[in-house]
């Protein structure tokens, strides 16, 4: 499995509550969308609290790239420990004949709270 991770590891400042989404769109076959209830796991510690996941139900945009309708999986987290690097390990079935579990491991890192 290829992690997905962005050339800068994306941040999160302690303290904060923050949305993610996580962008399938490119992975999944012509008319195939995300199905069923999608996972969002913590592999590196337990510190954070995860929730809100869902496959995306209107269009938006992740990472500068524009995601339909079921190309998408979003979620909120909170939780991180100042300096720790988090991975998540985001997957969802597929509405394709048969079905797929498309999986993806996401990184950011966790960085002191300057207020």
């Amino acid at each position: 499995m290829t992690a997905l991770v962005a050339a800068n590891t994306p941040v999160a400042m302690v303290g904060e509550t923050r949305n993610a989404a996580v962008d399938f769109e490119q992975r999944l076959d012509t008319s195939e969308v995300l199905t069923g209830t999608p996972t969002v796991s913590e592999l590196t510690t337990s510190d954070l609290t995860i929730d809100n996941v869902k496959i995306n139900t209107a269009a938006l945009t992740v990472n500068g790239n524009a995601v339909g309708v079921g190309g998408a999986i979003q979620f909120r987290f909170s939780g991180q420990q100042q300096s720790l690097t988090y991975t998540l390990l985001v997957q969802s079935a597929t509405d394709s004949s048969p079905a797929q579990t498309l999986r993806a491991k996401v990184r950011f890192k966790a960085i002191p709270d300057t207020a």
